[in-house]
């Protein structure tokens, strides 16, 4: 998996550069969370149960598959406030940030 996210090492940087792709790239973010699950993301049920596991869980939203929860999941320095204030403006501040 190393290979395909183009992670050529364990450095800071390199999963620095890694965490920025999952927060600027919506379509990536599904394909690696999918992935992480265990599921074959190229398969249309698989992907749709995977996502499904998410969507209950809150971490992904269930109708347009925004991943800004699962963003503010993966701070993990964050406190219960901290977390609740960056999952209520997450989406709004992706979506920013693809629109540019």
């Amino acid at each position: 998996m190393a290979k395909d996210y183009q992670l050529p090492d364990l450095t800071a940087k390199s999963l620095d550069s890694f965490r920025e792709r999952l927060e600027a790239d919506k379509d990536f973010a599904l394909e690696y969370l999918v992935r992480k699950m265990g599921f074959n993301s190229k398969d249309s049920d698989q992907f749709d149960q995977a996502i499904d596991i998410y969507t209950d869980k809150d971490l992904v939203t269930t109708k347009k598959h925004k991943t800004g929860e699962y963003i503010c999941q993966m701070h993990q320095s964050l406190s219960g406030k901290e977390f609740d204030a960056c999952c209520k403006n997450a989406n709004k501040a992706l979506a920013d940030l693809f629109l540019q």
